[in-house]
């Protein structure tokens, strides 16, 4: 991901408050252009189209993410703990900032002109190429369960999300712990 500008990043924050205030569609790019303190010539030289913009601000939501999988673990158990450590992560993310999590679902929905569209699915391949690399480096994970296991975490963010008080930390442990049980018994089938 290439490093920002300092305008570019004052543009991105500036936009990411509003769009959290008033969400994407609410927002003009004369909102953004008064709000970022910059000339519109600057917002379109960083940014030729609004979902350009709503692109960047994905970019640097999901990089933290993204960075979640760069590393190494020796074994399915190191693996397993790694996987459930995240799970909690994202969880209690999506738990404590709905209003930012809501917003990345705008964002995605929301992307119309193809170009953008086009550079939100490379982003988004590359941080599910990263997740696939992460968890087949064990050899025991095939291409369905690799689905599977992106499948539960996006579910349980989406139910974390939409049902923040049937969500206790402690239910929400129990139920990251039986997923990782249920994955724990497929790889072992695949041993």
């Amino acid at each position: 991901m290439k490093r920002r500008s300092q305008g570019e990043q004052q543009i991105i924050k500036a936009a990411k408050r509003l769009f959290l205030s008033r969400g994407y569609h609410n927002v003009s790019t004369q909102d953004i252009v008064k709000e970022a303190q910059v000339a519109k010539g600057t917002l379109y030289h960083h940014f030729p189209s609004k979902d350009d913009l709503a692109v960047a601000i994905l970019e640097e939501l999901l990089k933290e993410d993204m960075e979640a999988f760069q590393f190494e673990v020796n074994s399915v158990e190191e693996f397993l703990t790694v996987l459930k450590e995240m799970m909690w992560k994202f969880s209690i993310d999506a738990k404590e900032n709905r209003s930012l999590t809501a917003l990345v679902m705008e964002l995605v929905a929301s992307i119309e002109d193809d170009r953008s569209k086009e550079r939100l699915h490379t982003l988004i391949d590359g941080m599910l190429d990263e997740y696939a690399t992460f968890v087949k480096n064990y050899g025991r994970f095939d291409d369905m369960l690799v689905d599977i296991v992106a499948f539960m975490i996006d579910g349980l963010i989406f139910h974390v999300i939409m049902r923040p008080g049937h969500f206790t930390n402690e239910r929400l442990s129990s139920v990251i712990e039986k997923m990782i049980e249920m994955i724990r018994s497929e790889v072992k089938k695949n041993e």
